[in-house]
């Protein structure tokens, strides 16, 4: 996170022109995209990046993997492998409303 352009920086509003799905300027498929862009005061800043862990946060990652091989024998040969990942994470919160943990699981065979 750059602490020299915090979100609430981005308050002065811009229009940027989409060419629309041909890709080309100033003819009927032209559309606009309402943005903001860094105010003035912050343009100046030098960047300062800051690395930090997100408050209340609880990650878990778990990975089983198993790989079978059977050397060319009779013509034939055989490599099988298993995965299985899970993860538990708490995502940040982005509002009072929207704190809630979730849990994934996935599988994948090759």
């Amino acid at each position: 996170m750059n602490v020299n352009q915090p979100f609430e920086a981005f308050n002065v509003p811009v229009t940027i022109v989409d060419p629309g799905p041909d890709g080309v300027r100033g003819n009927g498929d032209d559309g606009s995209i309402a943005a903001f862009n860094l105010d003035a005061a912050h343009l100046a800043l030098t960047p300062l990046n800051v690395t930090m862990n997100v408050p209340n946060s609880d990650d878990d990652y778990y990975n089983w993997e198993v790989t079978g091989t059977k050397r060319m024998s009779n013509r034939w040969s055989l490599l099988a492998a298993y995965s299985w990942t899970k993860s538990s994470t708490t995502p940040a919160p982005t509002s009072a409303n929207a704190f809630a943990p979730t849990r994934s699981c996935s599988r994948r065979t090759t």
